[in-house]
Formats: C-alpha cells, sequence, structure tokens
C-alpha cells in the first residue's frame, strides 16, 4: 500500500518539474530576446553617434575651408589689387587629403555673373532698362525666350502689376495644382528661378550657370565672365569676337572697363554706340563676391557645400551656405 502510493506520487510531479521547466525555458528566452533587443538598440545609437560625428567632422572641415578662403579674400583686399582675374590664387583649384578625408575646393568669382537683382532698383522703385535689355539679349544668346525677363523682374518687384511683354503676378501662380505667391523681394538664391513662370527645368539648367543673386547692386567683371554675358552687354557682338576677348582677359586682365569697351570696338564687329546698354554702366574688373564649393569624401560617404563669400574694405564674410549630403 505504501508503495503504490509512492509511485503514484512520482508520476504526479513530473508533470510539475515539466511545467517548471518550460517556465524557465520561457523566462530564458524573452531575457535572450530582451538583451537582442538592448545590444539592436545600442548598435543602432552607435551607428547614429558615428554618423553625427562624421557629419561634423565634415562641416568642421567646410568652415575650415571658408576660414582659409576668408583669409585669402582678406590678404587680397589689403595688396591694393583692385583687379580680380583668372591668374589670381584665389580662383586656384584645391585639393588634399586630411586623415582619410579627401578634400576639393574651387573659387568662383559670382560677379562675372549676372546679378539677377540688378533688374530692379529699390531705391527708384523702378526697373532698370539698362540691365533689363542686358539680361533679355542674355537669354536670347541661350536660345530662351527673351519674355521671362520680365516674369524674373515681377519675381523681384514689390507690385502686383505684370510687367508688359511676359510678365508674371500672384494670379498666374495661384492657378496651378501647387498655389503659391511672387516673391516680391530680391532673389537670395538662384534655385528661385524654378519657381518663376516659364521657366523649365532646361531653361535653367542653360541659364543658370551664368547668374547670381547678390544682394544689391554689382557690376559684372569682364575678366571673369562668359562669351554669353560678352554678347549680352549690347546687340551685335558676334560669338567668335566674344570668345577673343574672354581668352584675352584671362591671359591679360584688363585694368579698366573703358579698355574692354575698347577692344571690342577695335575688333570692328560691333560697336557699344549709343545703345543705353552700352556703356561702362554695370561693368568693373574687380569682384567682392565669390563662390566656394568644397566637396568632401570619407568612409561616411559625400558632402558638398557651396558658400557665398562677401568682402567689404574691412570686412570678409559667409553670407550664404547650402549643404548637400550624399550617402
Amino acid at each position: 500500500m505504501t508503495a503504490r502510493r509512492s509511485v503514484t506520487g512520482s508520476v504526479a510531479a513530473r508533470p510539475q518539474h515539466g511545467l517548471a521547466l518550460i517556465g524557465v525555458l520561457v523566462v530564458v528566452v524573452v531575457l535572450a530576446a530582451l538583451a537582442a533587443a538592448m545590444v539592436a538598440a545600442q548598435d543602432r545609437r552607435l551607428e547614429r553617434t558615428t554618423a553625427m560625428i562624421a557629419q561634423d567632422r565634415q562641416l568642421q572641415l567646410v568652415l575650415a575651408a571658408e576660414a582659409l578662403a576668408l583669409q585669402g579674400l582678406a590678404a587680397d583686399t589689403r595688396s591694393g589689387e583692385t583687379i580680380d582675374h583668372a591668374g589670381d590664387p584665389l580662383f586656384a583649384p584645391r585639393s588634399l587629403v586630411l586623415d582619410g578625408a579627401a578634400v576639393e575646393a574651387t573659387v568662383t568669382d559670382l560677379e562675372g555673373r549676372f546679378n539677377l537683382n540688378t533688374l530692379y532698383d529699390p531705391e527708384t522703385g523702378a526697373p532698370r532698362p539698362v540691365q533689363i535689355d542686358r539680361f533679355r539679349r542674355l537669354l536670347d544668346v541661350l536660345d530662351l525666350d527673351p519674355r521671362l525677363a520680365a516674369a524674373v523682374v515681377d519675381w523681384i518687384d514689390p507690385d502686383s502689376r505684370p510687367s508688359p511683354g511676359g510678365g508674371a503676378e500672384d494670379g498666374a501662380y495661384q492657378r496651378g495644382r501647387a498655389p503659391y505667391r511672387v516673391a516680391n523681394r530680391p532673389f537670395t538664391s538662384t534655385e528661385e528661378l524654378r519657381l518663376v513662370a516659364g521657366m523649365t527645368a532646361q531653361a535653367f539648367a542653360r541659364l543658370e550657370p551664368h547668374v547670381a543673386a547678390l544682394p544689391g547692386f554689382t557690376t559684372i567683371n569682364v575678366n571673369m565672365t562668359t562669351p554669353a554675358l560678352v554678347q549680352s552687354l549690347w546687340p551685335g557682338i558676334r560669338r567668335r569676337d566674344a570668345e577673343a576677348l574672354v581668352r584675352r582677359a584671362r591671359v591679360r586682365p584688363f585694368r579698366a572697363p573703358g579698355r574692354f569697351v575698347a577692344a571690342l570696338a577695335a575688333l570692328g564687329e560691333a560697336s557699344p554706340g549709343t545703345d543705353q546698354g552700352a556703356g561702362l554702366d554695370g561693368l568693373g574688373v574687380g569682384s567682392s563676391h565669390v563662390l566656394l564649393e568644397v566637396r568632401i569624401e570619407d568612409a561616411a560617404g559625400a558632402l558638398r557645400s557651396a558658400s557665398t563669400l562677401s568682402r567689404r574694405p574691412h570686412c570678409c564674410r559667409v553670407i550664404a551656405r547650402r549643404l548637400t549630403v550624399a550617402r
């Protein structure tokens, strides 16, 4: 009787032992899953931290390149030289490898381009006819619709009256699927041109290398401009003459706008004459704004920056910066 009772007790205990074992296994699995999740979360935090450190390192390299460029601008200003040209050391491309990061930097004279903000004079509250004529000719030289000039002027001017010959104010922009308004202020970036009525992606790609969005009125540096811009200065300039003047300026920079005009007239193909876009209005041989473009590549990826630098007699500073990250 006693033996039978003992066997029955041991058999009954076996399911309890099995349940206890299953419970332990469940606890182990849960703890393992929690540990794995914690490790994964820690890995993600580590990756984010590493990426942030890498991005900060790239940004510091950009800031260092800006500082060096500003020093170069300041040194050029202190030298007393008022002529800016392609042979200036400031515009020499630079590249180096620094602690595993490949850095490339180029400086471009933004005043070798047409400043969109010169189309309208905020002091007189009226468009500038000379600049508008030049811009229309630039569009024509680039095989673009000259009527775009009126829409660009309306993007800047503060009134709500469309300019004749292709102007566009709020009404033209509110009929689309995503309505918006004109800026009614100066351009802060050439990218804004994409928003102007009539501006296609193809037209922007063709126009953008020849234009800039700089504060205030700036002159066109004839020593650093493009053949298309030379042709835009007044009617009748042939492409080959414009290219000849650009090549000459690269080798023997013009020391005054008048010498540039005289060299053009000496070609015999075009003369400034009395055209309102001729003369020396808006022409120069120096620059106060440059574009610093930096590309950095390392194990973390690539970073591109485009910084607009401005110089005055006693001050050089960054007035705009755009960063593009490629991973």
